[in-house]
């Protein structure tokens, strides 16, 4: 393949590139509800949205399983990031420090392993 095809086909698939990851972040912004059943890879990227990429990239990120949320990235930096929802209709993308980790972040993981357990908002 000559120099000159070489880069039209490289240019292409930049161009696809950034296309398909614009389509992607244009459906991460629409969405209103997330269950289990969300996809997690769909999950882990909202979670991190809630942070620059130089804190989120290295926290703990936590995903909506069946049972609650569950840990699907260990983190190197203390912090943590997942989808609050502060009604199952609602939802937030936060991450924690340290200190919210310890404390702020075990309530939200509670509220959520009570309402795989079936019980209700009050």
């Amino acid at each position: 393949m000559s120099n000159m095809k070489s880069r039209v086909v490289v240019f292409a698939v930049f161009l696809t590139a950034i296309y398909c990851g614009a389509e992607d972040d244009q459906k991460i912004q629409t969405i209103t509800k997330i269950d289990a059943k969300t996809p997690r890879e769909l999950q882990i990227r909202l979670a991190r949205s809630a942070a620059p990429p130089e804190v989120s990239d290295h926290a703990d990120i936590y995903v909506l399983g069946n049972k609650g949320n569950e840990l699907a990235i260990k983190g190197r930096n203390g912090f943590s990031c997942l989808i609050a929802r502060q009604h199952t209709d609602t939802l937030r993308p936060e991450c924690f420090d340290r200190v919210g980790s310890d404390s702020t972040l075990k309530s939200k993981l509670f509220t959520e392993s009570e309402r795989a357990k079936g019980k209700t908002d009050a």
